[in-house]
């Protein structure tokens, strides 16, 4: 009964699921090559989406912490390099 308590409360709590916008319709493919036209905040955007739309989206993540380097904001780009470090070490050294 707890567990039922739970499960209506939180999803009466959770915002209403919206359509991806879209610009994350194209995906990745489109959000790179909006990134190596210098499109950073256009790009940025759209490999936030996809990484809200799956968290385990490691090559997203990684270009959202290059992206926020590029812009200058390495006080953003730290903690993101460093949460796809700590989920799969390799994974830096292998892009």
């Amino acid at each position: 009964m707890v567990f039922s308590l739970l499960l209506v409360v939180s999803l009466t709590l959770q915002p209403a699921t919206q359509e991806p916008a879209a610009s994350t319709s194209a995906g990745l493919p489109a959000a790179v090559e909006a990134a190596n036209e210098g499109r950073d905040a256009e790009a940025l955007a759209v490999f936030e989406q996809l990484a809200a739309l799956n968290p385990s989206d490691l090559e997203a993540r990684l270009w959202i912490a290059r992206l926020h380097a590029r812009m200058g904001h390495q006080d953003l780009a730290e903690p993101v390099y460093w949460s796809v470090f700590l989920e799969d070490p390799g994974t830096t050294s292998r892009r």
